[in-house]
């Protein structure tokens, strides 16, 4: 107990000494000089300027040792205690972080997934080859920790597939011509990927015969004429597809969609094992 109460004292002391000599040079002028001053009018005697500078060496040094002795009291006594209090607080709380740090480092990082649509706007398509994207697949790291080598597969898509099974998607990056598939995502990162887009491919752009719904993916080469080879998809065909995302020691995660092409600019999606709430249709 006395080794306890020891040690808070120092500790008490020494954050009490802290900046107590500054404190004490700038407060010496009013604390030491009011002090001294009232305890020579108490005892009957009057306070008169040095005359010589030996006596206001000497009474600047009484007034600024009668400062500091007050604010290391005060420091010691009101702030250092608090201080150790806090102290020791956020030492416990970084303790008790400690078990959960380590579980989280055990455990593998993880994935959530979903998709958003963007609604179509004829007004955007005004030139030969516009596009504009109205399904993409969202990825979002769940862990405090980045993930890497992640890429973003199309598993499964049927019945009649329009593309190879293990095609990518490509990041959705305004302005990035860069077909890479392969990302990393930073802690608590979201990022989309194109996935279904409205393509004008010929110059009846007023008619809805001059669009296509085209799926983006890797397949589709990286030439100036990549375009030609996207695959697209069949007006009143119904599709089901299987998306999954990996990640380097990352578990992986899958949304199965239903697709129904309603027109060239126009789809109806849903998540397979959604409830009601989570259905959402593009049109």
């Amino acid at each position: 107990m006395l080794r306890a109460f020891c040690f808070y004292f120092w500790s008490g002391l020494c954050r009490a000494w802290r900046g107590s000599v500054n404190s004490a040079l700038n407060w010496a002028g009013i604390v030491g000089v009011g002090v001294v001053g009232a305890y020579l009018e108490r005892r009957g005697s009057t306070m008169s300027d040095p005359h010589t500078w030996q006596g206001l060496v000497g009474w600047t040094l009484v007034y600024t040792a009668v400062a500091w002795v007050i604010i290391l009291a005060i420091r010691l006594i009101l702030v250092a205690p608090f201080q150790l209090y806090y102290e020791q607080k956020i030492r416990a709380d970084k303790l008790e972080e400690l078990p959960k740090l380590a579980n989280d480092t055990n455990r593998s990082p993880s994935f959530d997934m979903g998709f958003d649509h963007v609604p179509f706007n004829a007004d955007g398509m005004r030139r030969l080859l516009d596009s504009q994207s109205i399904l993409r697949i969202w990825v979002e790291n769940l862990d405090n920790r980045p993930i890497e080598d992640c890429r973003v597969v199309i598993e499964n898509f049927g019945p009649i597939s329009p593309i190879r099974k293990g095609a990518m998607l490509l990041p959705d990056i305004r302005g990035d011509d860069d077909k890479s598939t392969q990302f990393h995502l930073a802690a608590t990162e979201r990022k989309f990927f194109r996935f279904i887009e409205v393509e004008s491919h010929d110059f009846a752009l007023r008619h809805e015969g001059g669009y296509r719904l085209a799926i983006r993916c890797d397949e589709e080469g990286t030439g100036s004429l990549s375009f030609l080879n996207r695959p697209s998809l069949e007006v009143g065909k119904h599709y089901f597809a299987t998306i999954v995302v990996h990640g380097k020691e990352a578990n992986s995660r899958r949304i199965d969609l239903v697709i129904d092409a309603i027109s060239t600019t126009g789809l109806y999606v849903v998540e397979a094992d959604s409830t009601a709430s989570y259905r959402k249709e593009i049109a």
